[in-house]
């Protein structure tokens, strides 16, 4: 998720640093607790907030926060974010674990916190959760997360990991690899039928529907795909087609005598 800078608003009065832990972490790091404290928070109008800067592990570190959500309507969205990424020399990269929690002031027990781990870099800056809390429980002045309408957010950052070493890391990389296989062989499957649909739209093809062409539901990835030029005439795709099946056809004869 890239942030841009067009709707944002720094709070720098509101911030607490916990004033016992030291800026930057050792080769052996313990945990980096930054308290962020917004005020007047229900009549917050921007579209994104961010902290003010820590530093962790050599980089400088910002939370930010979508009041009304990142894309969604009815959650607080909140990311850790790399902010002087644009001027990080070319291949730069920061394994952090790290943790994001909407603080109960009534009861600590109560707290909305999620953990996560991420490889920061030049494409992905900023990592962290687009639907935290629901903004309904957020904003019930019975569950202690709004005080005299202010906000507490926490974050836990822990850096100079030796990503290689946590199983925990290589399991989140096998899953995000699996998901984009599986979100572009989704996108290919859409695309595909949403030809078909508008193949079938056509007025001078629908008459031939059920007459000299029929649709099943077939393999994607087995099907052969031939393109046809939008301004061709039904007739001449007829026979285009039929060409393009024919020399299937003798291909694979060809091949069973062989």
């Amino acid at each position: 998720m890239e942030a841009g800078s067009k709707d944002e608003r720094k709070i720098t009065h509101r911030v607490a640093v916990q004033p016992e832990t030291p800026n930057t972490v050792d080769s052996h790091p313990s945990p980096f607790r930054f308290t962020w404290r917004i005020g007047g928070f229900s009549s917050i109008n921007t579209i994104k907030l961010y902290s003010d800067v820590f530093e962790v592990g050599g980089y400088k570190w910002r939370v930010l926060l979508f009041p009304k959500g990142n894309n969604v309507s009815d959650h607080l969205s909140m990311y850790l974010d790399v902010q002087d990424s644009a001027n990080l020399p070319n291949g730069w990269s920061s394994y952090a674990q790290f943790s994001l929690t909407v603080v109960n002031q009534i009861n600590n027990k109560y707290s909305v916190r999620r953990d996560t781990q991420h490889q920061f870099n030049e494409q992905e800056r900023d990592w962290g959760f687009t639907s935290l809390i629901r903004l309904g429980k957020l904003h019930d002045p019975r569950r202690g997360y709004l005080m005299n309408d202010t906000l507490v957010v926490e974050v836990e950052v822990t850096c100079n990991v030796d990503e290689k070493d946590t199983a925990e890391h290589i399991m989140e990389r096998l899953k995000k690899e699996l998901s984009g296989k599986k979100h572009k062989n989704k996108e290919k499957e859409e695309t595909h039928l949403h030809t078909i649909i508008k193949v079938v739209r056509d007025e001078d093809l629908a008459k031939q529907v059920g007459k000299y062409i029929y649709f099943d539901l077939v393999d994607y990835d087995k099907v052969r795909i031939f393109h046809v030029q939008k301004q061709m005439s039904f007739n001449i795709f007829k026979v285009s087609s039929s060409v393009t099946v024919l020399r299937c056809k003798i291909r694979g004869n060809l091949n069973l005598i062989n």
